[in-house]
């Protein structure tokens, strides 16, 4: 097929606005424009108006939609450094009654299970309460099974090895039929939604959100109302991480944080 056209993208964007209610009109275009591309080629739609006219008339394919262009998480305990920094920073938490994380727009869920088993390890999962949201039904039916390939896991299994040397990843997972099958007890005070949440306002309170590389994918207009969500949804002296791709510094909101950790990006919420 041709690259997708700027009336062709508008077109398409208009179309699952009206169909499903979604408004990805303030993502950053070129990468997503690239994932329509890939979604109709791997569903052999042929062009864009073979998208369109999928995503009008067939209802099941919702959901392979919103699966399809959702943000892949990469790996598990990517950029080591900040998964020890994150340690250091959970363990001074360790005297809490209660601690509340969200990480909003989880799609494979690679970085959830690694923020999961360094809890495990800390002796804090017990203790921790996660809220896990995503747009895509399916993602979230996915991650909950916890299911693997074992070629994948090599990579989490060196990144991890980088991250943690005394310990051994496999702890946390067992193999069957060519898969990595991650222990679901690891998710006992998870809650996942169902949440389009750069459309709706979220009013919990959390200590820590977690939204790493994610807003990369975003144009400012869509990057400053998460920002607005992210900010009201923490408590006072609650930390953001936002990871090593992102840049906070440019934003108004950046005065109600102090810096954490200025090459991980982790901020502290002050205002």
């Amino acid at each position: 097929m041709n690259k997708l056209g700027i009336i062709d993208y508008r077109n398409i964007i208009k179309t699952v606005r009206s169909t499903y209610s979604i408004d990805f009109n303030d993502f950053a275009m070129t990468s997503f424009k690239r994932k329509l591309e890939q979604i109709i080629i791997k569903n052999k739609l042929g062009d864009a108006d073979g998208l369109i006219n999928k995503i009008k008339i067939d209802e099941n394919f919702k959901k392979i939609f919103l699966n399809e262009i959702s943000i892949d998480d990469t790996e598990m305990f990517r950029d080591p450094s900040l998964w020890r920094e994150m340690k250091f920073i959970l363990n001074k938490e360790k005297n809490r009654q209660s601690f509340k994380i969200w990480f909003p727009e989880v799609s494979s869920g690679e970085e959830l299970y690694s923020f999961l088993i360094l809890l495990k390890e800390i002796d804090l999962l017990d203790k921790v309460k996660l809220m896990v949201t995503s747009f895509s039904d399916k993602k979230i039916k996915l991650i909950k099974k916890g299911v693997f390939d074992l070629k994948k896991m090599e990579v989490n299994n060196a990144n991890y090895i980088r991250y943690s040397l005394s310990g051994n990843l496999m702890n946390f997972y067992d193999k069957r039929n060519n898969k990595a099958y991650m222990h679901l007890s690891l998710l006992k005070n998870t809650d996942f939604k169902n949440y389009v949440s750069f459309n709706e306002n979220f009013t919990s309170n959390f200590h820590m959100i977690f939204f790493r590389n994610k807003m990369i994918y975003f144009n400012k207009t869509l990057q400053m109302k998460m920002l607005r969500i992210i900010t009201n949804s923490l408590y006072l002296g609650g930390y953001f991480v936002i990871g090593i791709k992102e840049k906070f510094d440019n934003f108004s909101a950046i005065s109600k944080f102090m810096v954490i950790n200025r090459y991980e990006n982790i901020y502290k919420k002050i205002v």
